[in-house]
C-alpha cells in the first residue's frame, strides 16, 4: 500500500511540475522521451521568452493599452506560445542524404523528415495533392 501511495504522490508532483516546466511536460506526456543536454537549454530559453511576453502583456494591460483586459485577467484572455528556431545545417545535402537513408531503412517517418526541415507534413501533402 505504501508503494502505491508513494507512486500516486510522485505522479501528482510530476503532473504539477509539468504544468510549469516545458521539459517536465514533455517527459510527462511522452515517458520514453530521451533528454539530452541541449533540450534543457532550449526549454529554458523558450520558458524565458514566454515569461517575458507574459510580463509585457501584463504591463500593457496595466497601462490600459489592451482594451477590456486587466493585468489580473490578461493571461486568461491571451495564450503565449513559443517554439524553438530551426537549427541550420552546415551541409544540407549531407543531412538530406542521411534523412533519405533513415527513411528508406524505415526508422524515420516522412512526417519526422519534413519537421526536421521546418515543414508541416500534412500541409505539404495537401499542397502536393493540389498540384495534380
Amino acid at each position: 500500500m505504501a508503494k502505491l501511495q508513494t507512486h500516486v504522490r510522485w505522479h501528482k508532483t510530476l503532473r504539477e511540475t509539468a504544468k510549469r516546466c516545458l521539459l517536465s511536460f514533455t517527459q510527462y506526456t511522452k515517458p520514453d522521451y530521451r533528454v539530452h543536454w541541449h533540450h534543457g537549454v532550449l526549454a529554458d530559453l523558450i520558458e524565458a521568452d514566454v515569461e517575458i511576453h507574459q510580463r509585457q502583456l501584463a504591463v500593457a494591460a496595466k497601462a490600459g493599452l489592451i482594451r477590456g483586459a486587466s493585468e489580473a485577467d490578461i493571461l486568461d484572455l491571451v495564450t503565449v506560445e513559443a517554439e524553438p528556431p530551426l537549427i541550420k545545417s552546415e551541409n544540407r545535402l549531407q543531412e538530406a542524404q542521411a534523412d533519405q537513408i533513415l527513411l528508406q531503412a524505415g526508422v524515420m517517418s516522412k512526417e519526422s523528415m519534413a519537421a526536421r526541415h521546418g515543414l508541416v507534413y500534412a500541409d505539404e501533402r495537401d499542397k502536393m495533392e493540389g498540384d495534380d
